[in-house]
């Protein structure tokens, strides 16, 4: 097998990674007011291109163990069922993805718990005014 690569080492060191993400996001949101799981009834994930990924990557890995169904919108206009008991993932790497920001300001306005994951721009900026 030639793996020049290292692309085998990547896929076994996925746990590794993951263990590491986990305490990142951790440390990310320490102090942030999220919602208890009790308290939603459904999880959505907001992004376009490799961003978007992220939610089917989420969706596909995750839904043995979440007890809410997860949704990926890959699209402009923020779904109507998004409101308080959503929590929502706004993701884009440069934060000014214009589907992704406007699906995140409508899930905002409908008062759903978004969390931005981007690099900066119109999306971290909406966060930081949403709190």
């Amino acid at each position: 097998m030639l793996d020049t690569l290292g692309f085998v080492d990547a896929v076994q060191g996925l746990p590794e990674q993951f263990a590491d993400a986990r305490a990142a996001t951790r440390a990310a949101l320490d102090g942030a007011a999220l919602p208890a799981a009790t308290d939603l009834t459904s999880i959505a994930v907001l992004g376009m291109g490799g961003s978007g990924i992220s939610g089917d990557v989420l969706a596909a890995a995750a839904s043995g163990d979440l007890c809410l169904p997860v949704s990926v919108h890959k699209q402009i206009r923020t779904p109507a069922y998004i409101g308080p008991r959503t929590l929502v993932f706004a993701v884009s790497y440069s934060g000014d993805t214009e589907e992704t920001v406007s699906m995140a300001r409508g899930a905002i306005e409908a008062g759903a718990a978004v969390v931005a994951v981007s690099s900066g721009g119109e999306l971290a900026r909406m966060a930081a005014e949403a709190g």
